[in-house]
C-alpha cells in the first residue's frame, strides 16, 4: 500500500485584507469553489487588497466562478464562516504559528519550501520515517 499524504488548510488571517481573503474563499466554498476563490484571490491580491471595499472585486470574481453572487454575500455573513475562521486562528496560535504561510508536516513545522520540488522532498522524508 503506498504511502497517504493528508493536507488540511487553515485560516490565519494577520491582518483586515487577510480576513477579507478568509471569508470569501469560505463562501466561495458554500458553491464547491472554495480552491478557485482562493488561487484568484491569491492572484489579484495587489488588486482588490488596494481598496476599501474589495467587494465589487470577489463578485467579479465570482461571476468569473459561475458562482451566485447573492448566495456569496449571504454565505459571507453567515456566522458557521466567521465561526471557522476563529476556530483555525485559535488552533494556529496554539500551534505557535507566527505568520502565513506556516506548514506542519506530521504535526511539526518546516520552514517554508522555497519551490514545490523542496515540498514534495519534505513530505517524501517526513514519509520515509
Amino acid at each position: 500500500e503506498g504511502s497517504k499524504v493528508t493536507f488540511t488548510y487553515r485560516n490565519f488571517p494577520i491582518h483586515s485584507d487577510a480576513d477579507k481573503f478568509a471569508v470569501a474563499a469560505l463562501a466561495a466554498g458554500k458553491q464547491g469553489k472554495f480552491w478557485e476563490m482562493h488561487d484568484i484571490l491569491y492572484a489579484d491580491q495587489a488588486l482588490w487588497s488596494a481598496v476599501d471595499d474589495p467587494l465589487p472585486f470577489f463578485d467579479g470574481y465570482a461571476t468569473q466562478l459561475s458562482l451566485n453572487v447573492e448566495q456569496l454575500h449571504a454565505d459571507m455573513d453567515l456566522p458557521e464562516v466567521r465561526a471557522k475562521i476563529l476556530a483555525d486562528q485559535r488552533g494556529g496560535t496554539r500551534a505557535r504559528v507566527l505568520g502565513t504561510p506556516t506548514i506542519f508536516i506530521n504535526g511539526r513545522p518546516i520552514p517554508n519550501p522555497a519551490t514545490p520540488a523542496d515540498l514534495i522532498a519534505a513530505i517524501d522524508k517526513a514519509a520515509a520515517g
